[in-house]
């Protein structure tokens, strides 16, 4: 009896530490590629609307820890954001709705925020993205 308790127990706090998976979606990405690649260098485009949820965060790769202290979602969904960025190069947009994380998908390599920051931004604020002159990450997420 002892030892069935145990391992219960032992099931129970792993289950509660792993990460919750959150759903991807490649429509995100696809929407935001097809806005971009109609702007010349120097314009902005707001190339998606996301009223449907309460925040939209632009988190960029190798984010963790504090700096994902700001996202308003549960930790277990902290946990599988910090290990999809901490896996990829690229950026990473989350949305979230009633403090959960409701879906992400992953940026190709031309999206970046200045300084390399977390964006957040309202579900209903306006999403800015700006074209750069030059190479590199050359579409830009504009700070609210």
């Amino acid at each position: 009896m002892k030892k069935n308790l145990i391992l219960l127990v032992t099931v129970l706090l792993l289950m509660s530490c792993s990460a919750a998976k959150i759903p991807y979606d490649g429509k995100i990405t696809d929407r935001l590629q097809a806005s971009v690649q109609k702007i010349e260098a120097g314009q902005t485009v707001e190339p998606d609307n996301f009223e449907a949820y309460d925040w939209v965060y632009i988190i960029p790769p190798y984010s963790g820890g504090e700096a994902l202290d700001r996202l308003e979602v549960d930790e277990r969904s902290k946990k599988y954001i910090q290990q999809q960025a901490s896996m990829n190069e690229n950026y990473i947009l989350v949305t979230s709705k009633e403090g959960k994380a409701v879906s992400y998908a992953m940026l190709d390599k031309n999206f970046s925020t200045e300084g390399g920051e977390i964006l957040k931004y309202k579900g209903s604020d306006k999403l800015l993205v700006r074209k750069g002159e030059t190479g590199g990450r050359p579409y830009l997420f504009l700070p609210k």
